[in-house]
């Protein structure tokens, strides 16, 4: 019986310290990010190839939308930031300027906000850059989008 209670108990405790040591305890700030397409500052004559993800006091809770034929990798080294780069594993998965106004980026990403950083005054931030090349001459440009132009809104769970 005492084998029982004490394995319940370990299994309690090490459920709480696992909450809190990745920042998902009931109060921690989740958010769920969208990118207006007027970000992007992109035509039809365009295609994105590339991105990459930087999220500083806080960490990739949720990756929702993934394009086909994209590879992904996330660096979450535990430190200050995470980082996911994306990119297209060929010509044909390349993201056009209609996916970005057909919701590509909407609703997207869901970022726990770090809260042992937050409470030493460490703010959220995240930026996203964008590699995107012009299809006729395949002359890439890089466009920059910074977290006041994200639409960031509280996740409900």
């Amino acid at each position: 019986m005492k084998t029982r209670y004490g394995v319940v108990i370990l299994w309690i405790a090490l459920g709480m310290t696992l909450n809190e040591h990745i920042g998902l305890a009931q109060n921690a700030n989740i958010y769920m990010i969208s990118i207006p397409a007027k970000c992007l500052n992109m035509s039809n004559d365009y295609r994105i190839t590339k991105y990459k993800i930087t999220v500083k006091a806080g960490h990739i809770a949720g990756l929702l939308k993934i394009p086909q034929g994209w590879d992904i990798a996330i660096n979450d080294n535990l430190k200050q930031y995470t980082v996911i780069d994306g990119i297209a594993s060929h010509g044909v998965a390349y993201m056009t300027f209609d996916d970005v106004v057909n919701g590509a980026f909407d609703s997207f990403l869901i970022v726990a906000k770090d809260q042992y950083l937050s409470k030493a005054g460490v703010p959220l931030d995240i930026s996203i850059k964008f590699t995107t090349a012009l299809m006729s001459t395949l002359a890439n440009r890089e466009v920059t989008v910074k977290m006041s132009d994200l639409v960031v809104n509280p996740y409900l769970q």
